[in-house]
């Protein structure tokens, strides 16, 4: 049975692949070759096989786009004194969110417990985490389930923070807030509607 270079797209459009010629290359190039990868770049000639591809990869909604956040342009929404947020981006669809979170030196997050995993980044400053110390340039995964003490900014800090769902906060008698997707939507509306009348 024949290998193939393809799927390669040509200029009409179409995907196609073309049959490796095995004796030429040899073994050691079929793995590369069954993937697309240009092994001799000059060989990628017009012309078209009977190899298609077997299933239509279309969008089924063409009205999907990729959303872009011009964070630069943003304004600081302020959540409480000594801690900011920008929203760049909330999937209603599965409860993801995605924020960046500025705060000051000194600024103490409460206790809270994850309802999902998070991913967070920070850009600049630095953050004790449990007895973790988080600065510019670290990536820190934090699990479904976690349950975290205080978070305190040791210096100005910037991050990037990326939640696949809410955050419950609690203090030692009772639930203090919940912080999800629409929260965060709601927040951004606010804000937005702000600006406009100013």
């Amino acid at each position: 049975m024949p290998e193939f270079e393809g799927p390669v797209r040509m200029k009409s459009g179409k995907y196609v692949s073309r049959p490796l010629p095995r004796a030429r290359y040899g073994p050691r190039f079929s793995c590369a070759r069954s993937v697309g990868v240009a092994a001799f770049p000059h060989e990628f000639k017009e012309r078209e096989e009977n190899m298609t591809l077997p299933q239509d990869i279309s969008p089924a909604n063409n009205e999907i786009m990729d959303t872009l956040a011009k964070s630069s342009n943003m304004k600081w929404i302020e959540t409480e004194p000594g801690a900011a947020m920008k929203v760049l981006w909330v999937g209603p669809e599965t409860g993801r969110w995605a924020v960046l979170l500025k705060w000051k030196k000194g600024y103490v997050a409460g206790p809270h417990k994850h309802l999902s995993a998070a991913h967070a980044y920070v850009l600049s400053g630095k953050l004790q985490v449990r007895d973790t110390i988080v600065e510019e340039g670290d990536y820190l995964y934090e699990p479904n389930g976690m349950v975290h003490g205080a978070t305190t900014a040791l210096e100005d800090t910037v991050y990037l923070f990326i939640c696949d769902g809410p955050l419950l906060f609690f203090d030692d008698e009772k639930f203090s807030g919940y912080l999800g997707w629409e929260q965060l939507q709601r927040l951004q509306q606010k804000s937005s509607a702000r600006a406009a009348a100013e």
